[in-house]
């Protein structure tokens, strides 16, 4: 029989200014039935007192370490902490788990048991309760497709697949994983995105070919923080930043030849991108930002149409319907972009005449 307490297994946890989750979350790590852990704790700057409860921690379970992001060769924000995290991790097994998060008494126990009983498992994830609040009682789950053991990897070579993934609608979030350490060392989160790293992260892993296993039990709960990613992901004014991971992983789709045929993923792309563009012109915001949202959009929209007019440089029908496609769509967004400024020029003057009329009474 397999001592499977002989396994370790590496918690990486990435913290910025956490200290209302921390305590909650390393106890919940604690409380595992799996006890062969490690838990690595990564600042990634913090200027709150979670540096100071994690010491206090460190000393009293051998287990804990707490770690800072160096400054030169690791970016700020969660990927860069998670990555030198991984560099440091000596378990047989990592899971990357976020600082607000909170881990069932079975989390460990459920994944390691799988994993150590098909050595051709990568991956292992499992439901989770969804957005639970501080109660920890969880009044939704977030459940996946019973099938997909047996469907999966013919699913994820279609076009359709790969759709609805860059739609934000295959929900993989980097707490529900548990990974063969050795199986992700040619991996890296991508330290150039802010949004969408787990999805960008998780497509790596299906382009080289690991093996993903679903289990249908409820082992941890994905907490509601408003001021999280996730919370502020489908804000109009972050579209730009989820612009730049989704075409990352077009370009690593086009590249590796993963798919026979991308040319309507990338059309799908890039159409999504023009109606972002409308969304962010259409969002009460100053000028500014949008610029900056919009100029991000163009510049990936600018390099998959490179990849889109390679897929179909032999074919001259195909070019003239997507160039026709960008100009009208871009002939949209311009008329919208000038409806708002009129509507910006009535405001003001609207203004002006009331002010107006307000001095002249006054007079």
């Amino acid at each position: 029989m397999i001592n499977i307490q002989k396994n370790l297994i590496s918690i990486i946890i990435p913290y910025y200014n956490s200290e209302m989750f921390l305590e909650r979350t390393i106890q919940s790590i604690q409380n595992q039935t799996y006890s062969n852990w490690e838990l690595l704790l990564v600042d990634d700057g913090s200027s709150d007192k979670g540096p100071e409860i994690i010491n206090k921690l460190v000393e009293k379970d051998k287990r804990i370490f707490s770690l800072k992001r160096p400054e030169i060769g690791y970016k700020r924000g969660g990927r860069g902490a998670k990555n030198y995290g991984y560099l440091k991790s000596k378990g047989e097994f990592v899971v990357f788990f976020d600082a607000d998060d909170y881990m069932l008494p079975n989390y460990l126990q459920e994944r390691v048991t799988i994993m150590l009983d098909d050595s051709n498992v990568d991956v292992v994830f499992t439901d989770f309760g969804w957005k639970v609040s501080s109660n920890l009682i969880p009044t939704k789950m977030y459940t996946y497709d019973p099938q997909f053991n047996t469907n999966f990897k013919n699913l994820n070579t279609t076009t359709a697949f790969w759709k609805s993934y860059s739609d934000l609608n295959i929900f993989w979030v980097p707490s529900n994983m548990m990974w063969r350490s050795c199986s992700i060392k040619k991996m890296r989160w991508n330290e150039e995105t802010t949004i969408g790293e787990d999805f960008e992260f998780h497509s790596q892993a299906i382009i080289l070919g690991l093996r993903f296993k679903y289990l249908n039990k409820l082992t941890w709960n994905y907490m509601r923080n408003e001021s999280s990613m996730m919370a502020t992901s489908d804000n109009p004014l972050q579209i730009g930043k989820r612009s730049l991971f989704m075409s990352i992983v077009l370009e690593r789709l086009v590249t590796s030849k993963f798919l026979k045929n991308t040319d309507d993923l990338i059309a799908h792309f890039i159409k999504d991108q023009y109606r972002f563009i409308r969304r962010i012109i259409e969002t009460p915001s100053s000028f500014f930002e949008k610029v900056s949202e919009i100029k991000l959009i163009i510049n990936r929209i600018k390099i998959m149409q490179k990849y889109f007019e390679n897929e179909y440089n032999k074919n001259y029908w195909s070019k003239i319907l997507i160039k026709s496609y960008f100009v009208i769509s871009t002939a949209i967004i311009l008329k919208r972009g000038f409806k708002m400024f009129d509507k910006f020029l009535i405001g003001k003057r609207l203004k002006n005449e009331v002010l107006v009329s307000q001095i002249i009474n006054v007079v």
